[in-house]
């Protein structure tokens, strides 16, 4: 891959997704809706159906572009270096069991759906900015002495600022959805490492839409879209400060003993 040219291809990722589900989320919600269903399961269904069809294509992407080693695709089923996943599990045990409540009181239909589309969230967000973003900003910097420590960065924080589209999509307020974006970058750094020293894509993937579950389980809650409007309100600020700003620190210290266990020559031997 010529020099320059993963710039480009990062940038026709983003705008691919972007695009995607900027344009295509609304009328397929239209149709579900049209169909009969229920304004949320609606909602639902859409996600489902347009992140199944991104995750394909980006599936034939990272092939294409010779991440499947990168990714561990070739051995996904073996889980090696099982402690890195520590902090993760931690934070979504800590996550579920604040809203497990909810889990019991929602209809199964419902609650199906809506597990199916955070894990397909997970499963598309890592795919796209761990599976293709960050080996191309690690092929693009691959002369510089800390390579991989600033293409996490880099990765994370477009991951991260990715997510003030939640004030059109959600209809967020500025200042939550800045929270969102911060929590989101530390997330994508913790992640992003995680996977260099474990190479496992989908693990971290469904581990991420589990995460994702808990986090917006708020929204099992409301009836109506005014009721959902609040709820995400009050409830995507992570709930409880305390706790979560000693999981963001413990994860970061996870983060910076992780980055020193991964071999840098194995990691670009394996994007060669």
């Amino acid at each position: 891959m010529k020099k320059n040219k993963e710039l480009a291809y990062i940038f026709l990722v983003l705008v691919f997704f972007t695009g995607a589900v900027s344009f295509l989320g609304d009328p397929i919600k239209s149709f579900m809706t049209f169909l009969g269903l229920p304004s949320f399961n609606a909602t639902l269904n859409s996600s489902i159906i347009l992140r199944t069809f991104i995750l394909l294509l980006l599936i034939i992407g990272i092939f294409r572009l010779g991440f499947q080693t990168f990714n561990g695709f070739e051995s996904w089923y073996h889980a090696k270096h099982f402690q890195a996943w520590f902090g993760l599990l931690l934070f979504c045990g800590l996550i579920f069991s604040t809203n497990y409540t909810l889990f019991i009181e929602t209809d199964s239909v419902t609650l199906v759906l809506f597990i199916f589309s955070n894990i397909l969230i997970g499963l598309t967000e890592e795919f796209i900015f761990r599976g293709t973003i960050l080996p191309l900003f690690i092929m693009y910097f691959k002369n510089k002495k800390y390579v991989l420590a600033i293409s996490i960065l880099f990765s994370s924080l477009l991951f991260g600022i990715g997510h003030y589209s939640n004030i059109f999509s959600q209809s967020m307020s500025f200042e939550i959805d800045t929270n969102q974006v911060f929590m989101a970058s530390i997330f994508g750094l913790i992640v992003g490492v995680i996977i260099l020293r474990t190479k496992n894509l989908i693990f971290v993937s469904i581990l991420h839409g589990v995460l994702n579950i808990g986090l917006s389980s708020g929204r099992l809650r409301v009836e109506n879209s005014q009721a959902t409007d609040d709820i995400i309100q009050e409830g995507m600020g992570w709930a409880n400060i305390g706790i979560n700003v000693f999981l963001i620190i413990l994860l970061i210290f996870i983060g910076l003993y992780l980055i020193k266990k991964v071999n840098k020559r194995e990691i670009l031997n394996t994007l060669e």
